[in-house]
């Protein structure tokens, strides 16, 4: 029995309707040219695709640029269910257990610092550092990212101490 990820058996069926064409024609959705010939070699391992124009070497191949990967009557076979074919092997096809667990969440620190600057009071830069254990520039860059990244509106004041502050506005509508 052959598993196939999603990506070889899109692969295998584009190349099933002309098996005379070379297999990296339809690989043009994937950028890397290393990740082209992983998937070349995943599919060489399966004997999904069979070699044109290589120089055996061993039990290797030397490949060149006139080198052409074809599929195979195998893969043609897997592809057209003439052989016993896997179900494709997918994160997302998996059914995983949706019943709520009992834990708690973990407490991260990106958590921890929107909860402090969620109390009405907000909270200082010196809370934020004794909370998360960072050095006050990388509380500060955190602040900022929040600012840009999450688009959550924080605003900055000075306590009655002279200390920075921050906190989040509460949300408001669009006018």
């Amino acid at each position: 029995m052959t598993e196939l990820s999603t990506a070889q058996r899109t692969i295998l069926t584009s190349a099933a309707k002309s098996p005379n064409t070379e297999i990296r024609q339809f690989m043009q959705h994937i950028k890397s040219p290393v990740i082209q010939d992983k998937m070349i070699t995943a599919l060489l391992r399966k004997k999904m695709i069979t070699v044109q124009g290589a120089e055996a070497v061993g039990n290797h191949y030397k490949f060149d640029k006139n080198t052409k990967f074809v599929i195979s009557q195998e893969g043609l076979n897997v592809i057209n269910g003439s052989a016993e074919a896997a179900p494709v092997t997918s994160c997302n096809t998996e059914k995983h257990d949706v019943t709520p667990s009992n834990e708690p969440k973990r407490e991260t620190k990106q958590s921890i610092i929107i909860n402090l600057l969620s109390r009405e009071e907000g909270a200082t830069l010196v809370e934020l550092i004794d909370a998360t254990g960072w050095k006050p520039h990388s509380v500060r860059g955190h602040l900022s990212n929040l600012r840009k990244k999450r688009g959550l509106p924080i605003e900055t004041f000075t306590t009655g101490e002279g200390k920075h502050g921050y906190r989040l506005l509460p949300d408001q509508e669009a006018a």
